[in-house]
């Protein structure tokens, strides 16, 4: 065991290895930091027993969440309540002949899709950080794990394979060839950095190769970036160095695919998109570390759970009632299948689960995962984050202690930056958290550990569906005013949860807000679309409005750096001779430390950038926001071409317009 004074990166691998571990040992820490003993790995713990209490204490504690749903039980009788609650035992004998044919056969050939139920998710509840709620992680892992065994019993689905790339690499990509791969599913991807050839194949590398060259940081960024085998915009030396010192490693929302094969029509690849960021950004090198999805085969799979789970995720009021389904077909579906229930689960559903439980080793309490999955709760993606985090410090600390006192003369290492999008930002979270517990569970000093984060990680994020960002990265936050869902469960100012010294910029997008309800036929009651539908407001859309408006804010303050950005936020504004007040505009509203946000910026500025970047192609409701006639029509929030290149002309200079345009045709 080192000593408790050598550096604390020094021992992430001890709780890691040299990659994540694979199986609970006996050695291994919990969740709180206390050591584990022999044989009491909880891995396999059956969800009958994770459920034991787990509804007393959902009632007890949130009882805020039964406004919606305090007729839940009623729906199914007092007969029905009484026979669950207190006489389970003798339901499942009366059940006993269908519950022995059920473990002989798949439950997607023994059961009808009118014998499901579907599962249909209350979207607040799901993405609340109320620590009060944690334990609604527990029946979520249980859905999480039923459907990834469900994929992989699925007759239909082919398993996950692998295959050798065959196209052309760069230098620095050619002798790692054997592990560039494609897949036939786009999970196989996860946690894999995107590999940019020009042809947009999808192909990706593993990361243990980037681990085990000589400069990883360096090599990401040179090698791995989207500007990789291609000549880099000349810039003043001083932007260079500094564009050099960052390495920028993005990681996409949801549902985004890897590869070609199997999107729909119009649909572009996670590649395609990072590049565009990368043109948008001025040419910004970015490499991509991608989220893989279930969405890419099927629509929605049958799973298998237990009766006490989907108690558990209705008490924790998870779940909203199906319009479509009357409380009597509820009833006989649960009263014959017994022990075990049957649902529909929608395979984009399952990305924002995952997404969710990505958190459980940080729960206040010990929550059951199941280490021998790779794919649990994000592994691989997380795995993978978490030793890029350890790596940027290590090479800090390694950076201060050799050139102590010599930073004028030294060669700067590359810096990280960890970009993420929407639901994604809640994974790089969890990596930022995880690594930081385990060095303040070796005694190290919480204050050591925020500051070496600070110097070695930024981040920033682009609708952030996220409220648990740990103390210590430089965190960026950007969003937008009229975005429901990071308004609601993303980092603010005006709410804890987005890290110390964070900056916020918010603007305002163009767009309207479209319903994510629709009214049923012939009732009051709305309907819910399931939570696929992320994807209902383009101020939520990284590509429409979010990246244009961070392009922006770092072109008029001349700033080629997140880290310089960060800082130049975070500088106490000028003291003024005269009181804000009197001003005509209020200026200084706005204001984030010392960076200038002209008082236009949302009304005029974001609307030409986003026209001039092609923004209005990438929308995700375009005919609601643009209009019958298009980006041209009388009804368009966007200004025309010509109007675009007087404004941004006015504020950036001559040539910058037709740079933007050449660079995002």
């Amino acid at each position: 065991m080192p000593s408790p004074t050598a550096p604390p990166t020094t021992r992430l691998n001890e709780y890691y290895g040299d990659y994540m571990p694979t199986k609970t040992s006996p050695e291994h820490r919990n969740r709180r930091g206390q050591p584990t003993a022999v044989g009491t790995s909880t891995a396999t713990t059956p969800a009958s027993i994770r459920m034991d209490g787990l509804l007393r204490m959902s009632n007890h504690n949130h009882g805020n969440h039964h406004n919606n749903n305090e007729n839940y039980y009623d729906d199914f009788g007092d007969d029905f309540r009484s026979s669950y609650f207190d006489n389970f035992s003798e339901m499942s004998n009366t059940n006993a002949e269908n519950s022995e044919k059920d473990e002989n056969f798949s439950s997607l050939t023994t059961h009808r899709d009118e014998e499901c139920i579907l599962l249909e998710w209350n979207l607040s509840n799901l993405l609340s950080h109320d620590p009060s709620t944690e334990p609604k992680l527990i029946p979520l892992i249980d859905v999480c794990d039923a459907a990834k065994k469900a994929i992989r019993e699925d007759p239909t689905i082919t398993q996950l394979q692998s295959k050798k790339y065959d196209g052309k690499l760069n230098e620095g990509l050619a002798p790692y060839r054997m592990f560039v791969q494609n897949y036939n599913q786009d999970i196989g991807h996860d946690g894999r950095f995107s590999v940019f050839t020009g042809k947009n194949d999808g192909a990706s590398l593993q990361s243990e190769v980037v681990f085990s060259t000589e400069k990883p940081l360096e090599y990401i960024r040179t090698m791995l970036s989207t500007t990789a085998g291609t000549t880099e915009k000349k810039l003043h030396p001083a932007d260079r160095r500094r564009v050099e010192e960052e390495t920028v490693v993005f990681v996409p929302g949801l549902h985004m695919l890897h590869e070609a094969v199997g999107k729909n029509d119009g649909e572009r690849t996670s590649n395609e998109r990072v590049q565009y960021y990368s043109q948008v950004l001025d040419g910004l090198p970015m490499a991509q570390l991608h989220a893989g999805t279930y969405s890419d085969k099927k629509d929605k799979i049958q799973i298998e759970i237990t009766r006490d789970s989907l108690f558990a995720l209705k008490s924790f009021g998870l779940l909203v009632n199906n319009p479509n389904e009357s409380s009597q077909e509820r009833r006989q579906k649960m009263m014959k299948q017994g022990e075990k229930v049957y649902c529909h689960l929608n395979t984009k559903d399952l990305d924002i689960l995952r997404t969710v439980v990505s958190r459980a080793r940080l729960a206040p309490f010990h929550v059951p995962v199941d280490e021998e999955d790779d794919n649990s709760s994000n592994t691989c993606l997380k795995k993978t984050l978490i030793r890029l985090i350890d790596l940027a410090v290590k090479s800090t600390l390694a950076e201060s202690m050799e050139y102590k006192g010599k930073r004028s003369d030294r060669n700067k290492a590359s810096h990280l930056v960890l970009m993420a999008n929407s639901a994604s930002c809640s994974i790089v979270a969890s990596a930022l958290g995880e690594w930081k517990r385990y060095q303040t569970d070796e005694e190290e000093s919480t204050e050591i550990i925020e500051s070496l984060l600070r110097e070695a990680v930024t981040v920033v994020t682009m609708g952030a569906i996220c409220q648990n960002f740990v103390d210590g990265p430089a965190y960026i936050h950007v969003s937008m005013h009229d975005d429901p869902l990071a308004s609601t469960w993303g980092a603010s100012k005006d709410r804890p949860g987005g890290g110390k010294d964070a900056v916020y910029l918010h603007g305002i997008s163009p767009y309207v807000s479209v319903s994510s309800f629709s009214a049923v036929e012939g009732n009051q009651v709305k309907k819910k679309q399931h939570l696929g539908g992320l994807d209902q407001n383009d101020a939520h859309n990284m590509d429409a409005c979010a990246v244009q408006f961070l392009s922006l804010v770092r072109r008029i303050n001349a700033i080629s750096s997140f880290r310089d950005l960060y800082n130049v936020a975070n500088q106490d504004p000028d003291q003024l001779d005269i009181k804000a007040s009197l001003f005509a505009i209020n200026y200084h509203k706005q204001q984030q430390g010392q960076l200038e946000l002209p008082p236009h910026l949302d009304d005029e500025l974001l609307p030409s950038m986003i026209r001039a970047t092609g923004g209005d192609r990438r929308l995700w409701n375009a005919k609601e926001q643009l209009g019958e006639d298009g980006v041209d029509g009388d009804d368009s929030p966007l200004p025309s071409l010509d109007y675009a290149e007087a404004l941004l002309t006015n504020q950036l200079g001559y040539n910058i317009y037709d740079e933007i345009v050449k660079a995002c045709g």
